[in-house]
């Protein structure tokens, strides 16, 4: 009986190695945004300027799971520094046709294409492009619900909490849709507390019905 088992352990554990996938993939991602104008009280006059490298591997098994793991490296023209950033990406993906999840640390922009520009200042996108938290979505392009996570700072004694919690999605039918994006920023206290000092959430909604004609047209975004 335990001959028996321990060949079927090996027969499993050879098939789990042999089912496995290795992909690995290099990305070159530069940058170049002028917004230098007159005085604002909403954002900086500046110009941002940058070259990210994200070279990224995977293994995966079975048709629908996978981890991922990579280094992104940011190097800004004219500072000294050969790196000036240094972010490693790290998650497990589950996807299938009518689900995606992951958890990790992974790019925001392969997630929240469907969020309209204003959600995130420029210089979060260019910066921090990296989603470190958990992302599921049920549905098709056409029609679809995502939740999601993100931590973007850690209580300690010198750093205040803060992360984003989202909502969003799309119904279609033919011609028409109507979708929706949503997010709500916490903004925290530093651990221990700081005396004075409380807690804020700011929230934003983006709501949009109208008529899609890319497929029967051809026209794009």
């Amino acid at each position: 009986m335990k001959h028996r088992f321990l060949f079927f352990l090996v027969v499993f554990f050879c098939s789990s190695v042999y089912a496995q996938e290795y992909r690995w993939k290099v990305g070159l991602d530069y940058f170049f945004d002028n917004t230098e104008y007159g005085k604002s009280s909403f954002t900086d006059s500046e110009t941002m300027n940058g070259i990210w490298l994200n070279p990224m591997g995977s293994i995966g098994w079975g048709e629908k799971h996978s981890i991922r793991a990579g280094v992104n490296l940011l190097k800004i023209p004219g500072m000294d520094k050969i790196v000036d950033k240094v972010e490693v990406s790290l998650c497990y993906q589950y996807k299938s046709p009518a689900m995606l999840f992951r958890a990790g640390s992974f790019p925001r922009s392969e997630v929240l294409g469907n969020y309209n520009n204003f959600f995130f200042k420029d210089s979060v996108n260019h910066f921090v492009p990296l989603m470190q938290g958990v992302f599921w979505q049920i549905g098709s392009n056409r029609n679809f619900l995502n939740l999601w996570f993100d931590r973007t700072g850690y209580a300690t004694r010198t750093r205040h909490e803060h992360f984003f919690v989202g909502l969003s999605g799309k119904i279609s039918n033919g011609l028409l849709f109507a979708d929706f994006q949503s997010y709500m920023f916490h903004y925290s206290n530093t651990k221990p507390a700081t005396p004075g000092e409380g807690v804020s959430e700011n929230l934003q909604l983006q709501a949009t019905t109208g008529l899609d004609t890319k497929e029967r047209t051809g026209l794009k975004d």
